[in-house]
């Protein structure tokens, strides 16, 4: 009788340890170059584990091991330890983590311990070596899955607009610079300062400095030909490109502004300008919207009288003002406006 109940108890214990099955999950862990990385090794069905062999795998190329944190009230004492070991000529980071105890653990599902890397900025797995082990009271190894974890590098902010020069020739207006990116934690806007760039904070001419929009309030002579560009913050820094506030003064005044003879306007493709009011020389065409911002610039050569093309098919309609500088005399600028329709 005692044989025959024996049997059935080591039947039902075999039952139960094969039923039970393991669960490791290491989580995926992001973060920026040189900074530190959390990976969180959860476990599920992790009861009745008297003794834990673990050897965790990593590739100390890409990512430097730091410590071992957090770890479950369940497992008091667990050590753990940090080796390398070449395998093929190719050295692998070995963290051995040991366990035991004659009270089995009942944790279901919860956090066993969390790693802690610093990241090296290349994506890396971090696994169980084949040797690893979990035994109950009676050192028999329970059967467990695991999913391997990755350290990852976080999303680097990535420019979609960049911001664009603007021209005014209205004192006191308010102006706007706009920058658009993914992927941003956070501004910065700058201006630059002879050779030096430096941050803008919040004033009464200044608002809007740590967002995606620069807002100068009440513009005057002083704020002619500034120079800004947004940090765009993240993982890594990016910086947009520069964009020029230019002021233009007195031009209404000498009737210099409608000096140039644009047709046909309105238009829908092309428009053609006349430069019989232009001396030869070089000069600069630039084309701004109704908010300012320039749209299209190019570079042009004038010899003697000559009609000038200029595409405006990727220009959306509405109302433009056209701008043209001479590159060898910066003072001498002519324009006009003109419509766009479709």
């Amino acid at each position: 009788m005692k044989t025959f109940t024996v049997i059935i108890t080591m039947l039902l214990w075999g039952t139960f340890a094969l039923a039970q099955n393991i669960e490791i999950n290491f989580q995926n862990a992001v973060a920026c170059m040189d900074e530190p990385a959390e990976m969180h090794l959860m476990v599920s069905n992790f009861d009745s584990v008297n003794a834990i062999t673990m050897h965790i795998v990593y590739e100390p190329q890409n990512t430097v091991f730091d410590s071992l944190t957090n770890i479950a009230a369940q497992v008091p004492g667990l050590l753990y330890n940090d080796v390398l070991h070449d395998v093929t000529q190719q050295p692998l980071g070995l963290i051995l983590v040991s366990w035991s105890s004659t009270t089995g653990t009942m944790m279901g599902t919860d956090t066993l311990f969390t790693l802690n890397f610093i990241f090296q900025g290349v994506e890396s797995p971090v696994k169980l070596d084949t040797t690893t082990e979990f035994a109950d009271f009676h050192a028999v190894a329970l059967p467990y899955t695991y999913t391997e974890g990755y350290l990852q590098a976080e999303s680097i902010p990535e420019i979609t607009a960049q911001p664009l020069d603007i021209l005014t020739s209205v004192p006191g207006d308010n102006v706007q610079f706009f920058v658009q990116a993914n992927n941003a934690t956070g501004y910065q806007w700058q201006i630059k300062d002879n050779m030096s760039w430096v941050d803008l904070s919040d004033n009464t001419h200044f608002t809007g400095t740590n967002t995606n929009n620069l807002f100068i309030l009440n513009i005057d002579a002083a704020d002619d030909s500034t120079f800004y560009r947004c940090k765009i913050l993240g993982c890594v820094e990016n910086i947009s490109m520069p964009a020029e506030l230019n002021m233009v003064f007195g031009i209404e005044e000498n009737d210099q502004f409608n000096q140039l003879l644009v047709y046909p306007n309105p238009s829908a493709d092309v428009i053609r300008i006349s430069s019989d009011k232009l001396k030869p020389g070089n000069y600069k065409l630039d084309i701004y919207n109704v908010s300012s911002q320039l749209v299209l610039s190019k570079e042009i050569s004038i010899n003697q009288i000559e009609i000038i093309e200029f595409d405006i098919r990727d220009l959306t309609p509405g109302n433009y003002s056209l701008r043209i500088n001479s590159l060898s005399a910066k003072q001498q600028t002519s324009g006009t406006r003109f419509l766009i329709t479709r």
